[in-house]
């Protein structure tokens, strides 16, 4: 294999450790101690990468590529740097924004869920094991809660097999089973941080 051959791969080629699909957690900006949702979700094959998120908040999928040897992932759209990545937590940089970096979490193939789900219309008991709310879907972008009294927007949305529910101002959950009257949900902020919608009939 010639160099230049070798050269192109290694800028082309995805490290492994970055390999996968990787969630949103927060967008930090440390100069203001401010922390908001990370509402994106994005997959790194070889060289490929595919980013997602509400409509709300991305208006359209993007993709692009990644440039292994510059830590670069570029699309149309936008230019991320890798700036760390330990473990199954990732940051990066976008080059519009300078002053902060998005965190995310790998999340792992055995979270995938492929039946399709319906949440649109229907009023839930939602619980993460220490406090429980009353949260409906009024419609399919339409969401409240008991806790508030302005509405925020919402989407459900499947990328690379997994089923991602969005929150406006929350950051996302993967959904990662449903029984006949409840739904479980994951994010990844803690180890055990696991949420259950239970459906309230009408």
């Amino acid at each position: 294999m010639s160099i230049i051959a070798i050269l192109f791969l290694s800028i082309l080629l995805t490290n492994n450790k970055l390999k996968g699909t990787w969630i949103g957690m927060y967008n930090e900006y440390p100069d203001m101690e401010l922390y908001m949702a990370n509402e994106r979700i994005f997959t790194l094959a070889n060289y490929s990468y595919s980013e997602q998120g509400p409509k709300y908040e991305l208006t359209k999928k993007r993709n692009g590529f990644y440039l292994n040897a510059l830590n670069l992932i570029k699309s149309e759209f936008n230019t991320y740097e890798i700036i760390g990545i330990e473990n199954d937590s990732l940051r990066v940089k976008s080059k519009q924004y300078e002053s902060g970096f998005r965190t995310f979490h790998r999340i792992d193939d055995s979270l995938k869920f492929g039946q399709k789900i319906n949440i649109a219309g229907k009023k839930f008991l939602f619980s993460n094991g220490k406090k429980t709310d009353t949260v409906y879907f009024r419609n399919d972008s339409i969401f409240k809660d008991s806790s508030y009294e302005f509405n925020h927007q919402w989407e459900l949305i499947e990328h690379s097999g997994f089923q991602i529910l969005f929150i406006e101002e929350f950051p996302p959950f993967v959904i990662t089973k449903q029984d006949k009257n409840s739904i479980e949900l994951k994010r990844f902020e803690n180890p055990n941080d696991n949420y259950k919608l239970t459906e309230l009939k009408k």
